[in-house]
């Protein structure tokens, strides 16, 4: 994951994200995309591993626009919107488009796709009252998101 982060990373302090080329971005992606891949791991750790590494891009594009002083944004409430949104929803996305090489790699890897069962064992509710809670833990931290980012919850 870290050799997958730093292919996103290293690029952007030495060259500035607006003047990358379309080509270094694609072999980016190939490259995070199979040095992620590498290795027997289920799906869940994959994309645990793809979602770090993706990580490295957006800590990159932060640390070059931070080292050369321009205002990423302003106000508390609007830097800390404009960060979990910029670095959450790009990281995302950019581990959505590298696991179209990092699975086939991971496949391959493998030697079929068996070796995607998930290894982490995730608790499950058992109970009606334990799927209660897990909806309203997950209303709050959903609808307490928003309030924080200052997103309404109507269209205007």
């Amino acid at each position: 994951m870290l050799a997958g982060a730093c292919v996103w990373l290293v690029p952007s302090l030495f060259i500035e994200p607006a003047r990358q080329s379309l080509s270094l971005g694609v072999a980016q992606i190939v490259a995070g995309g199979v040095l992620v891949g590498i290795g027997r791991q289920g799906a869940d750790i994959l994309a645990i591993r793809l979602f770090g590494a993706a990580l490295g891009e957006s800590v990159g594009i932060l640390l070059v626009l931070t080292a050369k002083h321009e205002t990423v944004c302003q106000g508390l409430q609007g830097c800390f919107r404009d960060t979990v949104l910029g670095v959450g929803v790009f990281a995302v996305l950019l581990a959505a488009i590298m696991a179209f090489i990092a699975l086939p790699t991971t496949i391959l890897w493998s030697h079929g796709i068996e070796g995607l069962k998930p290894e982490l064992r995730w608790p499950w509710p058992s109970s009606w009252g334990q799927w209660v809670i897990v909806a309203i833990v997950g209303a709050v931290l959903f609808f307490g998101t928003l309030f924080v980012l200052g997103i309404p919850l109507s269209a205007p």
